[in-house]
């Protein structure tokens, strides 16, 4: 099993499309204010469903699902220009994903 986090690949930001972008404003949730959960397993499952050029905004985003070792003990995005990799901690060491 691993832990499963969406990311976006491209330059412009992460800005969700689709299917995946009304379910995040039926829980509430604004793109442009809050954070939202990239580890949120209903949305892992929306991108798997539907691919992830459905659920991005292709002219500013590119969505895709980056998957990790399951014990991690701690991670975080980074980002430059909105192209983002995951940054992760596994055995005392620090990796990176993209």
């Amino acid at each position: 099993m691993s832990k499963k986090i969406l990311i976006n690949s491209s330059y412009g930001g992460f800005m969700p499309a689709g299917p995946l972008l009304e379910y995040i404003k039926s829980l509430g949730i604004d793109i442009y204010v809050d954070k939202i959960p990239r580890d949120n397993e209903d949305f892992i499952k929306i991108v798997e469903e539907y691919g992830s050029n459905i659920c991005s905004d292709s002219e500013y985003s590119s969505i895709k699902i980056v998957e990790l070792p399951d014990n991690i003990t701690d991670w975080e995005i980074n980002d430059y220009d909105g192209c983002e990799e995951v940054i992760y901690v596994l055995d005392g060491k620090i990796y990176h994903k993209e």
